[in-house]
This record gives structure tokens, sequence and C-alpha cells, in this order.
């Protein structure tokens, strides 16, 4: 039985898209190649091959200080992307 990689990031933090990107792809270890946009976050999300568990919280302040809309368009890549990978589950905080 394979055992679930889980992870949780607080947002509360992160000032910018490029604080979570930067954060996300340090801890994940994406590749070097990894674009910094939520289409490359998307990306590296479904092709992860082993379970995971995703949860990010502080996400109320984040969307104060980062954007209400760059929060609903991560949800939304993160959401897809774990529609698409069944290894893959996340939750928004």
């Amino acid at each position: 039985m394979n055992e679930t990689k889980e992870y949780t990031f607080d947002l509360e933090e992160c000032y910018s898209p490029d604080d979570i990107h930067s954060m996300l792809a340090q801890e994940l270890q994406f590749p070097e190649y990894y674009g910094y946009n939520l289409d490359a976050l998307y990306d590296v999300l479904t092709e992860l091959p082993y379970d995971c568990r995703i949860t990010f919280t502080g996400c109320d302040t984040a969307s104060a200080v980062i954007g209400a809309k760059f929060m609903r368009n991560l949800e939304r890549a993160c959401n897809d992307a774990s529609s698409y990978n069944d290894h893959l589950n996340i939750e928004f905080i």
C-alpha cells in the first residue's frame, strides 16, 4: 500500500502569486523548468505519480492580500488537477 504524502501550505505569509509558486515548487520539488504560473501548476500536479494530500490554510488572508481573483483561479486549477489525477487531493481552508 502506498503512503500518502501530506503537505500543508499556510498562505498567510504569502504576499504575491510568486510567493505561492515558490513555496509549492520548493516543498513539492517541482522540476527546474516549472513556469511559476497556474497553467504550469496544473501540469505538474496532474503528473504527480504518488498519493498526495495538499491543504492550503490562510486562504481568506491570501485572498485579501494577493487578490480574490488569483485565489479563485488557484483553487480552480488545483480542483481541475485533482479531478484529473486520482492520486491528488487538495483542500482550501
